[in-house]
């Protein structure tokens, strides 16, 4: 049987969507082995899809220490009798989360866009799941609920059997915890770079203006309005890679992570 490991972000180095389209067989039943804390939304809905589509034969998931946020409902791309946890599996569910820098207007259409995509999670874990009612599963959303340890997840409707393996060990919330942190923070980063960049490009372009004024007094002023940002970057890196810094900084005081 064609195995395929999901193990680390969703949506990072053979964490997504074309990872499973270029490793799914033809035809023949496929095991989905999952270890991940999270990661993408958006990527995880494209992996779900992905299995859920899948004709060629039957699709079993096998959860491993920690099946989190994202990766949590792409387990459930497949009927609960073919999902198999460990004894010390964990299994979180939460609500969607994002990082938004605006005005009022704008972070109140971020949030109605959020509480739309939590209702699409719901529909996903309340689908095959025959112990926990839509509203059960909505507020346990709601309350982050961790399910720790495989017969919780199976009590809990979201796993069919336990693997027949003699594993040891407990499983850990907190060890649980700081994998998903981990996974929220590289999500936060990649989220926020591209404020960061655009922010202090836009800084950059009067900073290093300004700064090159004033390092290059003895120039005429015809080449100081010539000067742009590549031909500053080329011929005064020191400059431009502190106006650069500045900039990052500057945007990095104004917002706020959480």
């Amino acid at each position: 049987m064609k195995v395929i490991d999901i193990d680390g972000y969703i949506g990072g180095w053979e964490s997504d969507a074309e990872h499973i389209k270029d490793n799914m067989p033809k035809s023949g039943d496929v095991t989905i082995k999952i270890n991940s804390g999270g990661g993408s939304v958006f990527e995880g809905f494209e992996m779900y899809n992905v299995i859920k589509d899948y004709t060629g034969g039957e699709v079993f998931v096998e959860i491993g220490a920690l099946s989190a946020s994202a990766a949590s409902f792409l387990a459930m791309a497949t009927p609960v009798k073919n999902i198999k946890v460990h004894k010390n599996s964990t299994f979180m569910i939460h609500m969607v989360s994002t990082l938004a820098v605006g005005n009022a207007k704008e972070l109140e259409k971020e949030a109605q866009i959020m509480a739309q995509m939590d209702n699409l999670l719901v529909d996903i874990y309340a689908e095959n799941n025959e112990v926990l009612s839509y509203d059960e599963i909505k507020e346990a959303l709601e309350e982050e609920t961790y399910y720790i340890g495989g017969q919780a997840i199976i009590d809990a409707g979201f796993a069919g059997s336990l693997i027949d393996s003699n594993e040891g060990g407990k499983a850990s919330k907190k060890d649980a915890q700081a994998q998903i942190k981990e996974m929220l923070n590289r999500f936060k980063d990649e989220q926020v770079k591209s404020n960061f960049v655009n922010s202090a490009t836009k800084y950059l372009d009067k900073k290093t203006k300004k700064n090159f004024k004033q390092n290059t007094k003895s120039k005429t002023t015809k080449q100081e309005n010539k000067m742009d940002l590549n031909k500053l970057k080329a011929e005064h890196p020191g400059v431009y890679a502190k106006a650069l810094a500045d900039g990052v900084q500057s945007e990095k005081d104004r917002v706020t992570l959480g």
